[in-house]
């Protein structure tokens, strides 16, 4: 008689463990900055510390068994990520994996090199002396975008305006380096070089 309540108190207490226990599910965020993208586990458990993760991020032979792992993408694309855990608290199904498609779609605007000689008509020195304080742009259009050497977009003359006085889209003096003007429209630009 023992036996049989020894065995009935422990089919009870298995029975009440696991209608108490967390449903175990694998899943994931992801945000993506440029090219890099860094992912947060989201995954549920019984247990903290019954995890192994595997991580593939998208078929490139990279893998990782990071919680919260961060990754670069060599190339712009469509990745398959896909997050494996095997949690033994899971008894009915202690592996299950968890797949995203994410996109790495980053605009880079990357402008030509610098001028390798400097003139008078690309120059600017916004000094307030009056002289090269800004510049006629030798191209023409209804919207003229100038970036600065790392591709950011600085500003923006509307209304076919071609001056510029060396000042952001907020009014503050760029800093010193070389711009590039564009037209997106018809494919021109002009090089420009700000001197302090």
């Amino acid at each position: 008689m023992k036996k049989i309540a020894v065995v009935f108190l422990l089919m009870l207490s298995l029975a009440y463990s696991g209608a108490l226990a967390q449903p175990c599910q694998t899943s994931f965020t992801y945000t993506v900055t440029g090219m890099t993208v860094q992912f947060t586990n989201t995954s549920g458990s019984d247990s903290a510390t019954s995890f192994s993760f595997m991580w593939d991020f998208g078929g490139i032979s990279n893998f990782s068994g990071s919680t919260n792992p961060s990754f670069t993408y060599p190339a712009l694309g469509t990745y398959t990520v896909c997050l494996s855990i095997t949690d033994t608290s899971c008894h009915a199904n202690p592996s299950m994996s968890y797949c995203q498609v994410i996109t790495i779609d980053t605009t880079i605007v990357t402008p030509p090199p610098p001028p390798s000689a400097l003139s008078s008509s690309n120059v600017i020195t916004p000094n307030g002396d009056g002289n090269d304080d800004e510049v006629e742009l030798a191209i023409y259009g209804s919207e003229i975008k100038i970036y600065n050497r790392f591709g950011i977009l600085v500003r923006t003359l509307q209304d076919n305006s071609r001056i510029w006085d060396a000042r952001d889209n907020s009014g503050v003096i760029v800093p010193m380096g070389y711009y590039v003007a564009i037209n997106e429209a018809n494919n021109t630009s002009a090089h420009i070089s700000v001197i302090r």
